[in-house]
């Protein structure tokens, strides 16, 4: 168990099922008023989880001993496919870093032989990033690992309740993200 999970168990008044209701408890909605309690609900549920998902796998890959922007350049670039390998910019459209950020992030990987930086043979002054035989087997076996904890997580789920979460996940997100640009 970490801090945050101690630290959190032990907060006072803390209600652990208060998110997990469909309806405001009283003394949130005295303090509130008149609010629509299915978005309260929402969007406080949706942050818990985030941070819940964020703390999980973030621990999951520190148990292989990698950070969430190593393991997420090992796994950008094994689904480009053969070769394995792309640009250190179209790596970072996936890791959103400062352009020292993904540097960095790549320095790490190629020192510990995951990654290789190649002369791009389409421009003689870029580089290429290639995922070594070691990085390509390393991003599977997180891969694997997590699909199967996380398959096991979402198991209370029908398949047909897991289809509509998806979708309406889907329809979230891009509200979010509309909404983010305007």
């Amino acid at each position: 168990m970490g801090t945050g999970d101690r630290m959190r168990e032990k907060a006072p008044g803390r209600d652990r099922t208060a998110l997990r209701r469909t309806r405001l408890p009283e003394r949130w909605r005295s303090e509130l008023g008149r609010v629509d309690e299915d978005t309260v609900l929402l969007m406080a549920g949706l942050a818990r989880l985030s941070r819940t998902i964020d703390e999980v796998y973030r621990a999951d890959l520190h148990s292989f001993g990698l950070t969430y922007s190593e393991y997420t350049a090992l796994h950008t670039l094994r689904i480009e496919g053969p070769p394995y390998r792309m640009s250190p910019s179209r790596i970072n459209e996936a890791l959103a870093l400062s352009s020292g950020g993904v540097s960095k992030t790549i320095d790490r990987l190629e020192s510990a032989g995951l990654v290789k930086r190649t002369p791009d043979p389409n421009d003689g002054r870029g580089v290429l990033v290639a995922l070594t035989a070691r990085g390509r087997k390393l991003a599977a076996k997180i891969f694997d690992a997590g699909l199967a904890k996380y398959a096991r997580t979402i198991e209370p789920l029908s398949g047909p309740e897991r289809r509509q979460l998806v979708e309406s996940l889907g329809k979230l997100l891009d509200a979010f993200e509309e909404s983010a640009v305007r």
